[in-house]
């Protein structure tokens, strides 16, 4: 970066990238508070140089709100909606405005805004299939966007047909033993948790807690499938195993760089509730 600033200036585009490029290194070791701002640095220079219309202002406006989107949805929801209407007007049904309808859902399913939701998944999906093909790994990643808010809203028949094509073409394109089946498992096991099946849910919710136990990268993720999986044994009458299930992969996690004290005490609120 400082060599770049000495032989560019402090203004060129190639020093903002090789800001976000800091950003970008604590971002993949999951430290996302300190990538910020470097990300923001990159964003407000970037908007001076080359203009915020741009496929580079959109492209740090992504970054910068993956980046801030665990701690405040709202100001993430801003980043990705700014970058969308740069994709959509300057490269439009391409893949980084498939990957910005994408944000936007997820962000919008935390922000239990179901309809906007919709409408961002169904059109990242018409994306993808349109530029990979209707079995790409990136339709099965979306399709669980979609499965999860039709499951949230209680369309019962529609979120299974969306979670069953997800799961059949993550698991043909990535494995069965891939950490994106992984996700899709999880997501099709709590459909049928929430829809009184928990019979069925167990062999799917199984699967996806065998399969992150030797996932050590993604040990912060853990927490939701986990406790998915205690509410499905509990459903059958089986606490002891679900307790069990819990612990373990408490104490699997508990080391782990990357999960922070929320995503445990969230997991200890479940192990001592009286009815989890």
């Amino acid at each position: 970066r400082d060599k770049r600033e000495l032989e560019l200036g402090k203004e060129h585009p190639l020093v903002a990238e090789a800001i976000s490029g800091i950003g970008g290194a604590y971002s993949m070791m999951g430290r996302d508070g300190e990538a910020r701002p470097y990300y923001e640095q990159a964003l407000a220079m970037a908007g001076h140089t080359v203009g915020t219309g741009t496929v580079i202002y959109a492209r740090y406006a992504m970054l910068l709100g993956i980046a801030t989107q665990v701690t405040d949805l709202q100001r993430a929801h801003g980043y990705f909606q700014s970058a969308l209407e740069v994709f959509t007007r300057v490269v439009p049904e391409s893949a980084p405005e498939a990957v910005a309808h994408l944000n936007l859902s997820m962000v919008s399913l935390e922000l239990a805004d179901y309809p906007a939701t919709e409408r961002h998944v169904r059109r990242s999906v018409a994306l993808y299939e349109k530029l990979y093909g209707p079995d790409h790994p990136k339709v099965g990643a979306v399709l669980t966007v979609l499965g999860t808010m039709l499951t949230r809203t209680e369309r019962w028949d529609e979120a299974e047909q969306a979670l069953r094509r997800s799961l059949d073409i993550t698991e043909r394109a990535m494995g069965k033993d891939s950490v994106s089946t992984a996700y899709s498992l999880a997501a099709l096991g709590d459909l049928l948790v929430s829809h009184g099946r928990p019979r069925e849910a167990l062999e799917y919710l199984t699967r996806a807690t065998a399969i992150r136990a030797v996932q050590v990268d993604e040990a912060r993720d853990v927490a939701p499938g986990t406790i998915l999986h205690g509410r499905a044994l509990m459903a059958l009458g089986r606490r002891k195993e679900a307790l069990q299930v819990v612990r373990a992969s408490r104490a699997r996690i508990a080391a782990s760089p990357e999960v922070g004290a929320d995503v445990l005490a969230r997991l200890d609120a479940w192990i001592t509730s009286p009815q989890p």
